[in-house]
């Protein structure tokens, strides 16, 4: 029987691979420690993180933080001020909010983009 704290962290390991920031290269799952603890500190600290800091709450050396740290940021979930880091958005669903509106926002646009691509196919001026 699963516990209800192995479920969670499953969960939680499906939305860090949804999110596009656990990789099958990060086989301890090392991400979903610096992420957690950037939400916790976001929801209930409020307050932006250096990587020496999430170190010594994640127990991972400094290097691990900072690859995971401009993982994160490279995808947009977290955002750097002064060489500290914060979750985007006041909490998850704040970050969801925001990619949400973002990738709805880039669809338009490349629905508009297909369009006149259609357009030019059309008239035989796109060739493969």
């Amino acid at each position: 029987m699963v516990s209800k704290q192995e479920l969670i962290e499953k969960e939680m390991e499906e939305f860090c691979r949804n999110l596009g920031i656990l990789s099958a290269r990060d086989t301890d799952k090392t991400v979903v420690r610096v992420f957690r603890v950037l939400v916790q500190e976001r929801r209930f600290g409020d307050k932006n993180m250096g990587s020496t800091e999430l170190s010594n709450k994640t127990q991972l050396n400094r290097i691990t933080v900072i690859h995971h740290l401009k993982r994160l940021n490279d995808v947009g979930v977290v955002e750097k001020q002064n060489h500290k880091y914060a979750l985007r958005g006041n909490d998850l669903m704040g970050l969801m909010q925001e990619f949400e509106r973002e990738r709805l926002a880039m669809l338009a646009r490349m629905r508009k983009m297909a369009v006149e691509f259609e357009k030019e196919f059309d008239r035989g001026l796109m060739e493969f």
